[in-house]
């Protein structure tokens, strides 16, 4: 498998903007190899996994390099931990989690801005995404979109359902402190919208207080499939969230971590440097 490098500009970007676009960032080995695997996982997930829409299907799906070659293969033997670590100026990156994502045809699903960090038990400025897109995909397609905008960033949201649920209760995760996310993509006036249209190979770079989100897939014969790794460097910490949390996130009980204490856990495994390495 193989991974370009990022260059210095895709960097600045990530840093100026919270999100880079990387063209071709898979070769088209990779993502034949990943795909395949991906709809293996998608035929029979784990018992984890998420079913988010009662029309169509919107599958999310989670560690799956934990029992499946190819994913594992991608995180620790590619080179993309070394690259997320340029990227970060980390000197040693975990392996937090790694995330498969299907929009098939025709599912309706709103928009659901949100950022990751208020869903996660980490804090950190060190912490970000690689979202590779294993099909060719839009907006249009469900292809995934960013809010422009370091205010927004440097302002945290409150966590909202996902999924059919999205829009019912939009409170229903709230923490009282934090604003509910605004209807970006209804007022392009006010706020600009990031999008791209993504061959399969392209990814997006982007830390985990960027605003973000997918629209369902309108298509009749777009199967968006998407993997995204996620990443965290060296000033991660623990830290339990206020409303929440993703329970598959948690450390290990026995690792009797504490609130700002580094998140130094066996579930999250050094990916970078290799572990060979001195």
């Amino acid at each position: 498998m193989f991974v370009r490098d990022l260059s210095e500009l895709e960097i600045k970007q990530y840093h100026d903007e919270g999100v880079a676009f990387l063209p071709a960032f898979a070769d088209a080995g990779t993502v034949a190899i990943l795909r395949e695997a991906a709809e293996r996982r998608a035929a029979a997930p784990s018992p984890d996994c998420d079913e988010l829409s009662t029309v169509g299907r919107l599958l999310s799906d989670q560690f799956l390099y934990r029992d499946m070659d190819e994913f594992r293969e991608y995180i620790f033997n590619t080179g993309i931990a070394e690259n997320v670590a340029h990227a970060m100026g980390s000197r040693q990156v975990r392996a937090y989690f790694d995330h498969l994502f299907v929009c098939a045809p025709q599912t309706p699903v709103d928009y659901y801005w949100h950022q990751d960090i208020p869903y996660w038990p980490v804090e950190g400025r060190q912490v970000c995404s690689i979202w590779l897109s294993l099909t060719d995909c839009t907006p249009e397609s469900s292809a995934l979109q960013f809010v422009r905008g370091n205010e927004h960033q440097d302002q945290l949201y409150a966590q909202i359902p996902f999924g059919d649920g999205g829009t019912a209760d939009r409170t229903v995760f709230a923490a009282e402190d934090r604003p509910v996310p605004p209807d970006f993509h209804m007022e392009p006036d006010k706020y600009e919208i990031l999008a791209w249209d993504y061959r399969a190979g392209d990814a997006v770079l982007f830390n985990a207080r960027i605003m973000h989100s997918s629209g369902g897939n309108s298509s009749t014969d777009v199967n968006r499939i998407a993997y995204s790794t996620r990443w965290v460097g060296d000033d991660a910490c623990f830290k339990a969230k206020p409303g929440w949390q993703d329970p598959l996130l948690l450390p290990y009980e026995d690792e009797h971590l504490r609130d700002g204490d580094p998140l130094v856990s066996r579930k999250f495994p050094v990916a970078w440097p290799a572990r060979d390495s001195s």
